[in-house]
């Protein structure tokens, strides 16, 4: 990229090293993965010596199914439910960076008593194949202080990867436990969206 500042802003009567930013040259080709000098001074270009060169990048995105819970008092018995699953391919990536997103609505509404709800939310991580991995939990929890109430709110968690390696990965959300006591009450996920960002880090 191009610097923002131009040479009339670096406010030195005395040249900085360089001779004046030519704006009419061709335009820079980034495919020898060098980068584009800056003729400002660093303080005012808000960079070093040069702007870095862009890197490849891979973004995958996928709706969901979402879900409806029903009546659940003992989450040892609970079978996971599966909100959606994500495939990325980062193997033309150098240790990729990923960035995973998810996002849903949760809509609760309750006609009896005023017992609290709980979900775990899992994200589990395969590879090239293999067997999944957990990548972490994130939990909810809802409770009314007075009966019929109603209550609609969005839930969204992110996960990151630093130096992670290279390959096909699918990425699948699941709850893994949940707690309704009262089977009068509605609990339902839904708008269910994964995306995942992937570049490499060197």
């Amino acid at each position: 990229m191009r610097p923002m500042c131009k040479p009339d802003y670096c406010y030195d009567e005395k040249p900085y090293g360089k001779k004046p930013y030519d704006y009419d040259k061709k335009p820079y080709d980034y495919k020898d993965k060098d980068c584009d000098p800056c003729d400002c001074k660093p303080d005012l270009c808000k960079a070093k010596d040069c702007h870095f060169c862009p890197k490849p990048v891979v973004m995958e995105c996928a709706c969901g199914t979402g879900a409806i819970i029903g009546e659940i008092e003992d989450d040892s018995y609970f079978n996971p439910i599966c909100l959606g699953c994500l495939t990325i391919d980062t193997t033309c990536l150098c240790k990729p960076v990923v960035k995973f997103d998810f996002s849903s609505i949760i809509s609760y509404k309750t006609e009896g008593d005023n017992d609290p709800v709980e979900l775990t939310f899992t994200l589990k991580k395969s590879c090239n194949g293999g067997f999944p991995v957990c990548c972490g939990s994130w939990d909810y929890r809802a409770r009314f202080d007075d009966d019929e109430e109603e209550l609609t709110t969005s839930f969204t968690f992110t996960h990151c990867e630093c130096n992670s390696c290279p390959g096909c990965c699918v990425y699948t959300v699941e709850i893994t436990r949940a707690i309704k006591e009262d089977e009068d009450d509605d609990l339902s996920i839904c708008n269910v969206v994964l995306s995942a960002i992937a570049t490499s880090s060197c």
